[in-house]
């Protein structure tokens, strides 16, 4: 970040057509520190910066000359690393970088929201620092939905659960999100852009992540039928096979219910829904990236629209079952399958 803030107090105080004596004056400082300043020889105190911002009217950082458009450059290519550990669900990894950026640009409120978010479960005391920091000088209303909603988890981490449910409480209701906002009040092809980028992928995953917040209430049987249900909406709504994202999410699943298999001593069927779900990580690692998918959903006739599901970018999931055969084997969950033949050929099939 490039500092200029000798020329601008320079170019400033002429175009005030104010001298060196009368700015100093103002200001409070002698006629010798205003030369210096403009010299490039010292800088301002601290403490002085907002007064003179205020003199010139303008802000601090247009004041110090922070290069803004680099600055944001640096800070969307980092964000784009960010979300690439997201989608690896590698939070501390994420936390580390975002807390390594945010030493760089102090001042960026979208790293804080990363680090709120990143750390709501792993480093809720954190999170609820910026967090609330951001509720108070944050302006941007994208970047406060977010916030307000990663520190329900960050309270309820740190053990405030009644803190953690008043703010819940006062969230958008899911009629007056913007996701459902934009929906009803886009035409043409921006809401067939908005509708497949943005609520039709969702209702799969919402009703996965919904469905596994209740399972505990079921009996084993029925955790299952539940699974399976999510597992059908996904092939319903992505009816052609070869949408990477669904394909991904039914791996999942059938990941899940190995576990839930596993636990209640039903071993066969565990190795069975291992079976399916690496059968489903070879089909979507079989897909090139960048492929748009054939799905109904997927696509739009009337404006020749295709909705790219795969690409490093947006679905970071390659060698998905290389990744999937990793978790199997170090979740403590298949312990039990160790001395299965079936297990290992699993395991070790190429």
């Amino acid at each position: 970040m490039k500092l200029t803030i000798a020329e601008n107090i320079r170019e400033h105080r002429r175009n005030l057509k104010l001298s060196q004596e009368c700015l100093a004056d103002r200001l409070g400082v002698s006629f010798q520190a205003v030369s210096k300043w403009e010299r490039g020889e010292t800088y301002p105190d601290l403490e002085l910066l907002p007064a003179i911002a205020s003199f010139f009217h303008i802000t601090v950082d247009e004041l110090i000359g922070a290069n803004r458009w680099e600055e944001e450059k640096a800070a969307e290519e980092l964000i784009e690393t960010l979300r690439l550990l997201d989608a690896k669900r590698d939070y501390p990894a994420l936390l580390a970088e975002a807390e390594s950026g945010l030493k760089k640009f102090p001042n960026n409120h979208r790293l804080m929201a990363w680090i709120v978010y990143g750390g709501c479960r792993i480093a809720p005391r954190r999170s609820i620092e910026l967090g609330e920091y951001l509720l108070l000088n944050c302006k941007d209303p994208a970047i406060l939905n977010r916030v307000r909603a990663d520190l329900c988890y960050a309270y309820a981490s740190a053990g405030d659960s009644e803190k953690a449910l008043q703010l819940a409480r006062t969230l958008p209701l899911p009629g007056q999100s913007r996701r459902e906002v934009l929906r009803d009040l886009l035409e043409g092809e921006a809401l067939v852009h908005h509708v497949l980028l943005n609520i039709v992928a969702k209702y799969g995953e919402d009703f996965h992540r919904s469905i596994e917040k209740i399972l505990p209430y079921y009996s084993f049987e029925q955790q299952l039928q539940l699974l399976e249900k999510c597992v059908s909406l996904l092939e319903v709504l992505f009816e052609s096979g070869d949408d990477t994202a669904s394909l991904k999410m039914q791996a999942e699943l059938h990941c899940r219910m190995a576990e839930l298999c596993t636990e209640n001593a039903r071993q066969e069927a565990a190795v069975a829904h291992l079976e399916k779900a690496f059968a489903l990580a070879e089909k979507h690692d079989s897909i090139p990236y960048g492929t748009p998918s054939s799905s109904l959903l997927r696509r739009c006739e009337t404006f020749g629209y295709r909705v790219c599901q795969s690409g490093p970018a947006v679905h970071p999931y390659q060698e998905l079952v290389g990744r999937l055969k990793a978790s199997v084997a170090s979740n403590k969950a298949f312990h039990s399958l160790k001395d299965s033949e079936a297990f290992a050929a699993l395991l070790n099939k190429n």
